[in-house]
């Protein structure tokens, strides 16, 4: 409880690397990763990640612990936001000792499949091959690599629940209160400076460019081709049909001479249904000109 309101009495004062430090210590998370991923510059946390030891908890010190475990979660948390800023290089050092392994290993593999897929001296299959690579591996693993810690994508809860934006709880709480731990206008700034993503499960945004990318370097009519537009937009149809629209309709345009064979076929199909239960309005015009381009 102290230690909760000593890290608010910092960040009034403009002090956010120390309330970080407070709240770890006093196994306040929510408030720290608020401080770690909005208040404080990538470079000022990187800083204060490599300036820090971690705690050494003795046996049945549960409070140390925890702020060993915190600790251990900041430089996570810092490596996805150099994940997210494109220095996946730097990021490797800092992903968390438990998923170091398998995350270094994905994070290395989908910097060099983007790198191949943008080198233009390659052929197109070859880079097609990379990005596509990428874009699934992302997808697959995006809250871990990307995912932020608070709002959209709620990393600190797998993903599973969608958190309130504490950057708007606090910007409210100054236009409500005005107190003593209001945000001041340095919080503010810092926190419009730094912000994340607007979209939830942005990665799969992401993941979904890479896949156009890819679908772009293949031929028409392909099956490739087909898979990856059904493949891709699948990643989006249930939570933005929207969005998902331009894969359907490129699938329609460019693969409507392959459509008629029996797998591709399947593949439109499962897509025309899924998007149809995503939302009929967005769905009914792009079904009609399906059905309409790849009938016998």
């Amino acid at each position: 409880m102290i230690l909760g309101e000593l890290g608010r009495v910092c960040l009034a004062r403009d002090r956010p690397a120390e309330a970080l430090t407070v709240w770890i210590d006093g196994g306040h998370w929510e408030e720290a990763a608020y401080v770690a991923e909005r208040v404080l510059s990538l470079e000022e946390l990187r800083a204060w990640v490599d300036d820090s030891v971690g705690a050494k908890a003795a046996e049945g010190d549960e409070r140390a612990v925890e702020a060993a475990r915190l600790w251990s979660a900041v430089r996570h948390l810092l490596a996805r936001r150099l994940m997210r800023a494109d220095r996946a290089d730097e990021a490797l050092a800092y992903f968390t000792e438990d998923v170091r392994k398998s995350a270094a290993s994905y994070a290395a593999s989908y910097a060099a499949d983007v790198r191949a897929g943008f080198a233009l001296e390659r052929a197109d299959a070859e880079r097609a091959a990379a990005f596509w690579r990428a874009a699934r591996m992302l997808r697959a693993e995006g809250m871990e690599l990307l995912g932020t810690e608070l709002e959209p994508d709620s990393a600190a809860w797998g993903g599973s629940f969608e958190m309130l934006s504490v950057a708007e709880a606090r910007r409210e709480e100054g236009a409500k209160s005005g107190g003593a731990f209001a945000p001041t206008k340095d919080e503010l700034r810092r926190v419009a400076d730094h912000a994340v993503p607007q979209k939830r499960f942005h990665y799969r945004y992401r993941a979904a460019q890479l896949a156009w990318w890819a679908a772009s370097l293949t031929p028409n009519d392909a099956e490739e081709t087909a898979r990856v537009l059904v493949e891709a937009g699948g990643w989006l149809k249930a939570r933005d049909p929207e969005a998902a629209r331009a894969f359907y309709q490129a699938l329609v345009i460019r693969c409507a001479g392959g459509l008629n064979s029996g797998a591709q076929l399947r593949r439109g199909a499962g897509f025309r249904s899924g998007w149809r239960r995503a939302t009929r309005e967005v769905a009914s015009r792009a079904r009609d000109a399906f059905f309409a381009r790849s009938s016998p």
